[in-house]
């Protein structure tokens, strides 16, 4: 490591009250983003393809982001039908059934290298140990002309609100396939279609009985970490926007030292925001001259308390 890196670690353990210090080293981790940044920090797991698509059904099934099986103790919303929720249906659920098993029927046949992952609230780096795990299931794959595919699906975000439940601002954008190649824009097309019959599901959520609109998001590009970016986006789960960041932890007094020494010691600062529902991890790191990233992590929570 640079001795200017370590010196600004170093510098850093100044401001780390109620938060942890942050380094990358280019050299051994590879160029910073989100999905190296997961990786590294122990976010990932490889799962098995049939749960992924078993969680995401099972999530429109109960109407709530998590499964009381696998929380025991842990019950913060009654069932649908508990809740008199007319929203769903035994017709309704026959439907998802058939558009799930149609979308995994055609992505084990058209795409190669296909992998899912669990992404997990609760990691070793930030010594967590009071909260619940929370996970979000993703799948990837690669077309025959080399462009990935990336389906995510909706998080629903308890700790910053940064869009209650509405889609996000660029979801659009997010979601076109600009890719050239034919075999790609076909199965992106054909996976979208699908998708559209997958309407929104409203799921409860959020405290106070707010609730949010599952979705599975379809996203392409011919970088495997930039496709899994999209879709994280896309859902909600991941964002980049400097906005929210400053809305959530830069507009505090006690950050103001922190911001002041990042500009006067890095000329490109960046700040991630990851959300697992009732958890949230910030980022935000400056890189230095030698190309290593430094700063400081962040965690927020929800305290449930019905």
């Amino acid at each position: 490591m640079h001795p200017e890196t370590q010196d600004l670690i170093s510098r850093f353990r100044n401001y780390t009250e109620n938060r942890q210090p942050f380094v990358w080293n280019t050299e051994n981790r590879g160029g910073l983003n989100c999905w190296n940044l997961l990786l590294s920090e122990g976010f990932v797991q490889t799962t098995d393809f049939d749960q992924a698509i078993a969680t995401w059904k099972g999530i429109a099934r109960r109407g709530m982001p998590t499964d009381p099986k696998e929380y025991p103790g842990y019950k913060y919303a009654s069932s649908r039908r508990e809740r008199k929720d007319d929203s769903w249906s035994p017709y309704l659920q026959s439907q998802q059934n058939q558009y799930y098993n149609a979308l995994a029927y055609f992505l084990k046949s058209s795409l190669q290298n296909l992998r899912a992952y669990s992404l997990r609230s609760i990691n070793r780096s930030l010594n967590v140990s009071w909260a619940q795990e929370f996970k979000i299931f993703i799948i990837v794959g690669q077309t025959s002309d080399l462009e990935w595919i990336c389906l995510a699906p909706t998080v629903p975000d308890q700790v910053w609100n940064r869009y209650t439940n509405s889609f996000h601002p660029e979801l659009a954008s997010l979601t076109a396939c600009q890719s050239t190649k034919p075999v790609a824009r076909d199965i992106h097309e054909k996976i979208s279609k699908v998708l559209i019959k997958l309407k929104p599901i409203e799921c409860y959520g959020y405290y106070d009985y707010v609730i949010y609109n599952h979705q599975i998001f379809c996203t392409i590009s011919s970088d495997e970490a930039i496709a899994i970016e999209l879709a994280l986006k896309a859902g909600k789960m991941f964002d980049d926007d400097p906005y929210y960041f400053k809305v959530k932890y830069d507009g505090d007094s006690s950050e103001k030292p922190v911001t002041q020494f990042m500009r006067n010691n890095f000329q490109q600062i960046q700040r991630y925001m990851f959300c697992f529902w009732d958890v949230g991890y910030g980022y935000k790191f400056g890189l230095t001259q030698h190309g290593d990233w430094v700063g400081l992590k962040y965690l927020s929570y929800m305290d449930y308390n019905p």
